[in-house]
């Protein structure tokens, strides 16, 4: 049974989280990035590019590219770019 409410989908979202669904870290991570929240926005999007999420590792290169949260980083930035690119 889909989740029908918002306090749902929330609820859905955190244990699919909890349990590394890459897919659900990177929506929480773009959701967290969206509320200003860098840290753990980068967070959530390392770990699900190490498990392999594409658009990860595409956020990743971005925040690196741009300096969210984190010193510029060329090399980070090159590195998530090709991951995402593979």
């Amino acid at each position: 049974l889909a989740p029908s409410t918002e306090e749902e989908i929330d609820q859905n979202l955190k244990k699919r989280v909890e349990v590394n669904d890459p897919d659900a870290l990177d929506t929480a991570a773009m959701n967290h990035f969206q509320s200003g929240d860098y840290a753990t926005a980068i967070e959530y999007w390392g770990k699900a590019a190490e498990l392999g999420n594409i658009e990860s590792n595409y956020h990743l290169s971005t925040v690196y590219h741009e300096g969210f949260g984190v010193d510029r980083d060329m090399k980070k930035y090159i590195y998530h770019s090709e991951q995402a690119a593979i």
